[in-house]
């Protein structure tokens, strides 16, 4: 804080904000954000929140391609409020 500057990262908080789309996902990369939570209070339908029951035992086929698609683009996944699966 001495220098007078703040950063700030844009992100999304939750996978549901890309509604199953990678055109979405990378729309929203396009747009300057740069993390996504993968889930945040409930399951996608490709991964598992750490609320409630595992129901894909972690990520599906779909979510694993959302994470290498997140690593090709160079966003960061943020694993806050996934299932330990």
């Amino acid at each position: 804080f001495a220098s007078g500057k703040v950063a700030s990262m844009i992100g999304m908080e939750g996978g549901h904000s890309i509604d199953s789309s990678l055109g979405a996902l990378r729309m929203m990369h396009r747009l300057g954000a740069r993390y996504m939570t993968l889930t945040h209070t409930c399951n996608t339908p490709w991964a598992d929140s750490s609320v409630g029951a595992s129901v894909l035992g972690g990520l599906s086929d779909f979510g694993r391609v959302v994470v290498k698609e997140m690593n090709r683009v160079g966003m960061i996944v943020d694993l806050s409020h996934v299932s330990p699966d």
